[in-house]
């Protein structure tokens, strides 16, 4: 993973990524708008604007992992919507990544 790496740049700019590419559009979408990005997200849906704000991180390896876990719990949130349904998910895995996470943010934290 590239925050246990320390590649801070790259990490920042793949959850510009998540959010341009996945969370962005998801929100759209549940509000009933073209998932166009982030685009007008802030006066079409502003509680998740606010919920997605927390996805935005500094070139700082704590920061770069509350964002991971802020944009995470936001997925999370996102996929228990009609869209989701047909959706198989594979939660070793997802618990596996998570653990992970988790044992980065402990390892920086300290």
């Amino acid at each position: 993973m590239k925050i246990g790496r320390g590649e801070l740049i790259e990490a920042a700019d793949f959850l510009a990524y998540l959010r341009g590419q996945v969370l962005g559009p998801l929100i759209l979408l549940e509000a009933g708008q073209r998932p166009s990005g982030v685009r007008r997200l802030e006066t079409t849906a502003p509680a998740r604007a606010q919920q997605l704000e927390a996805t935005v991180a500094t070139h700082d390896a704590l920061s770069c992992l509350v964002a991971l876990k802020a944009s995470v719990a936001l997925y999370r949130e996102l996929r228990t919507t009609e869209l989701f349904r047909t959706v198989e998910l594979n939660r070793r895995a997802e618990q596996t990544a998570v653990d992970y996470v988790n044992g980065l943010e402990q390892r920086f934290a300290s």
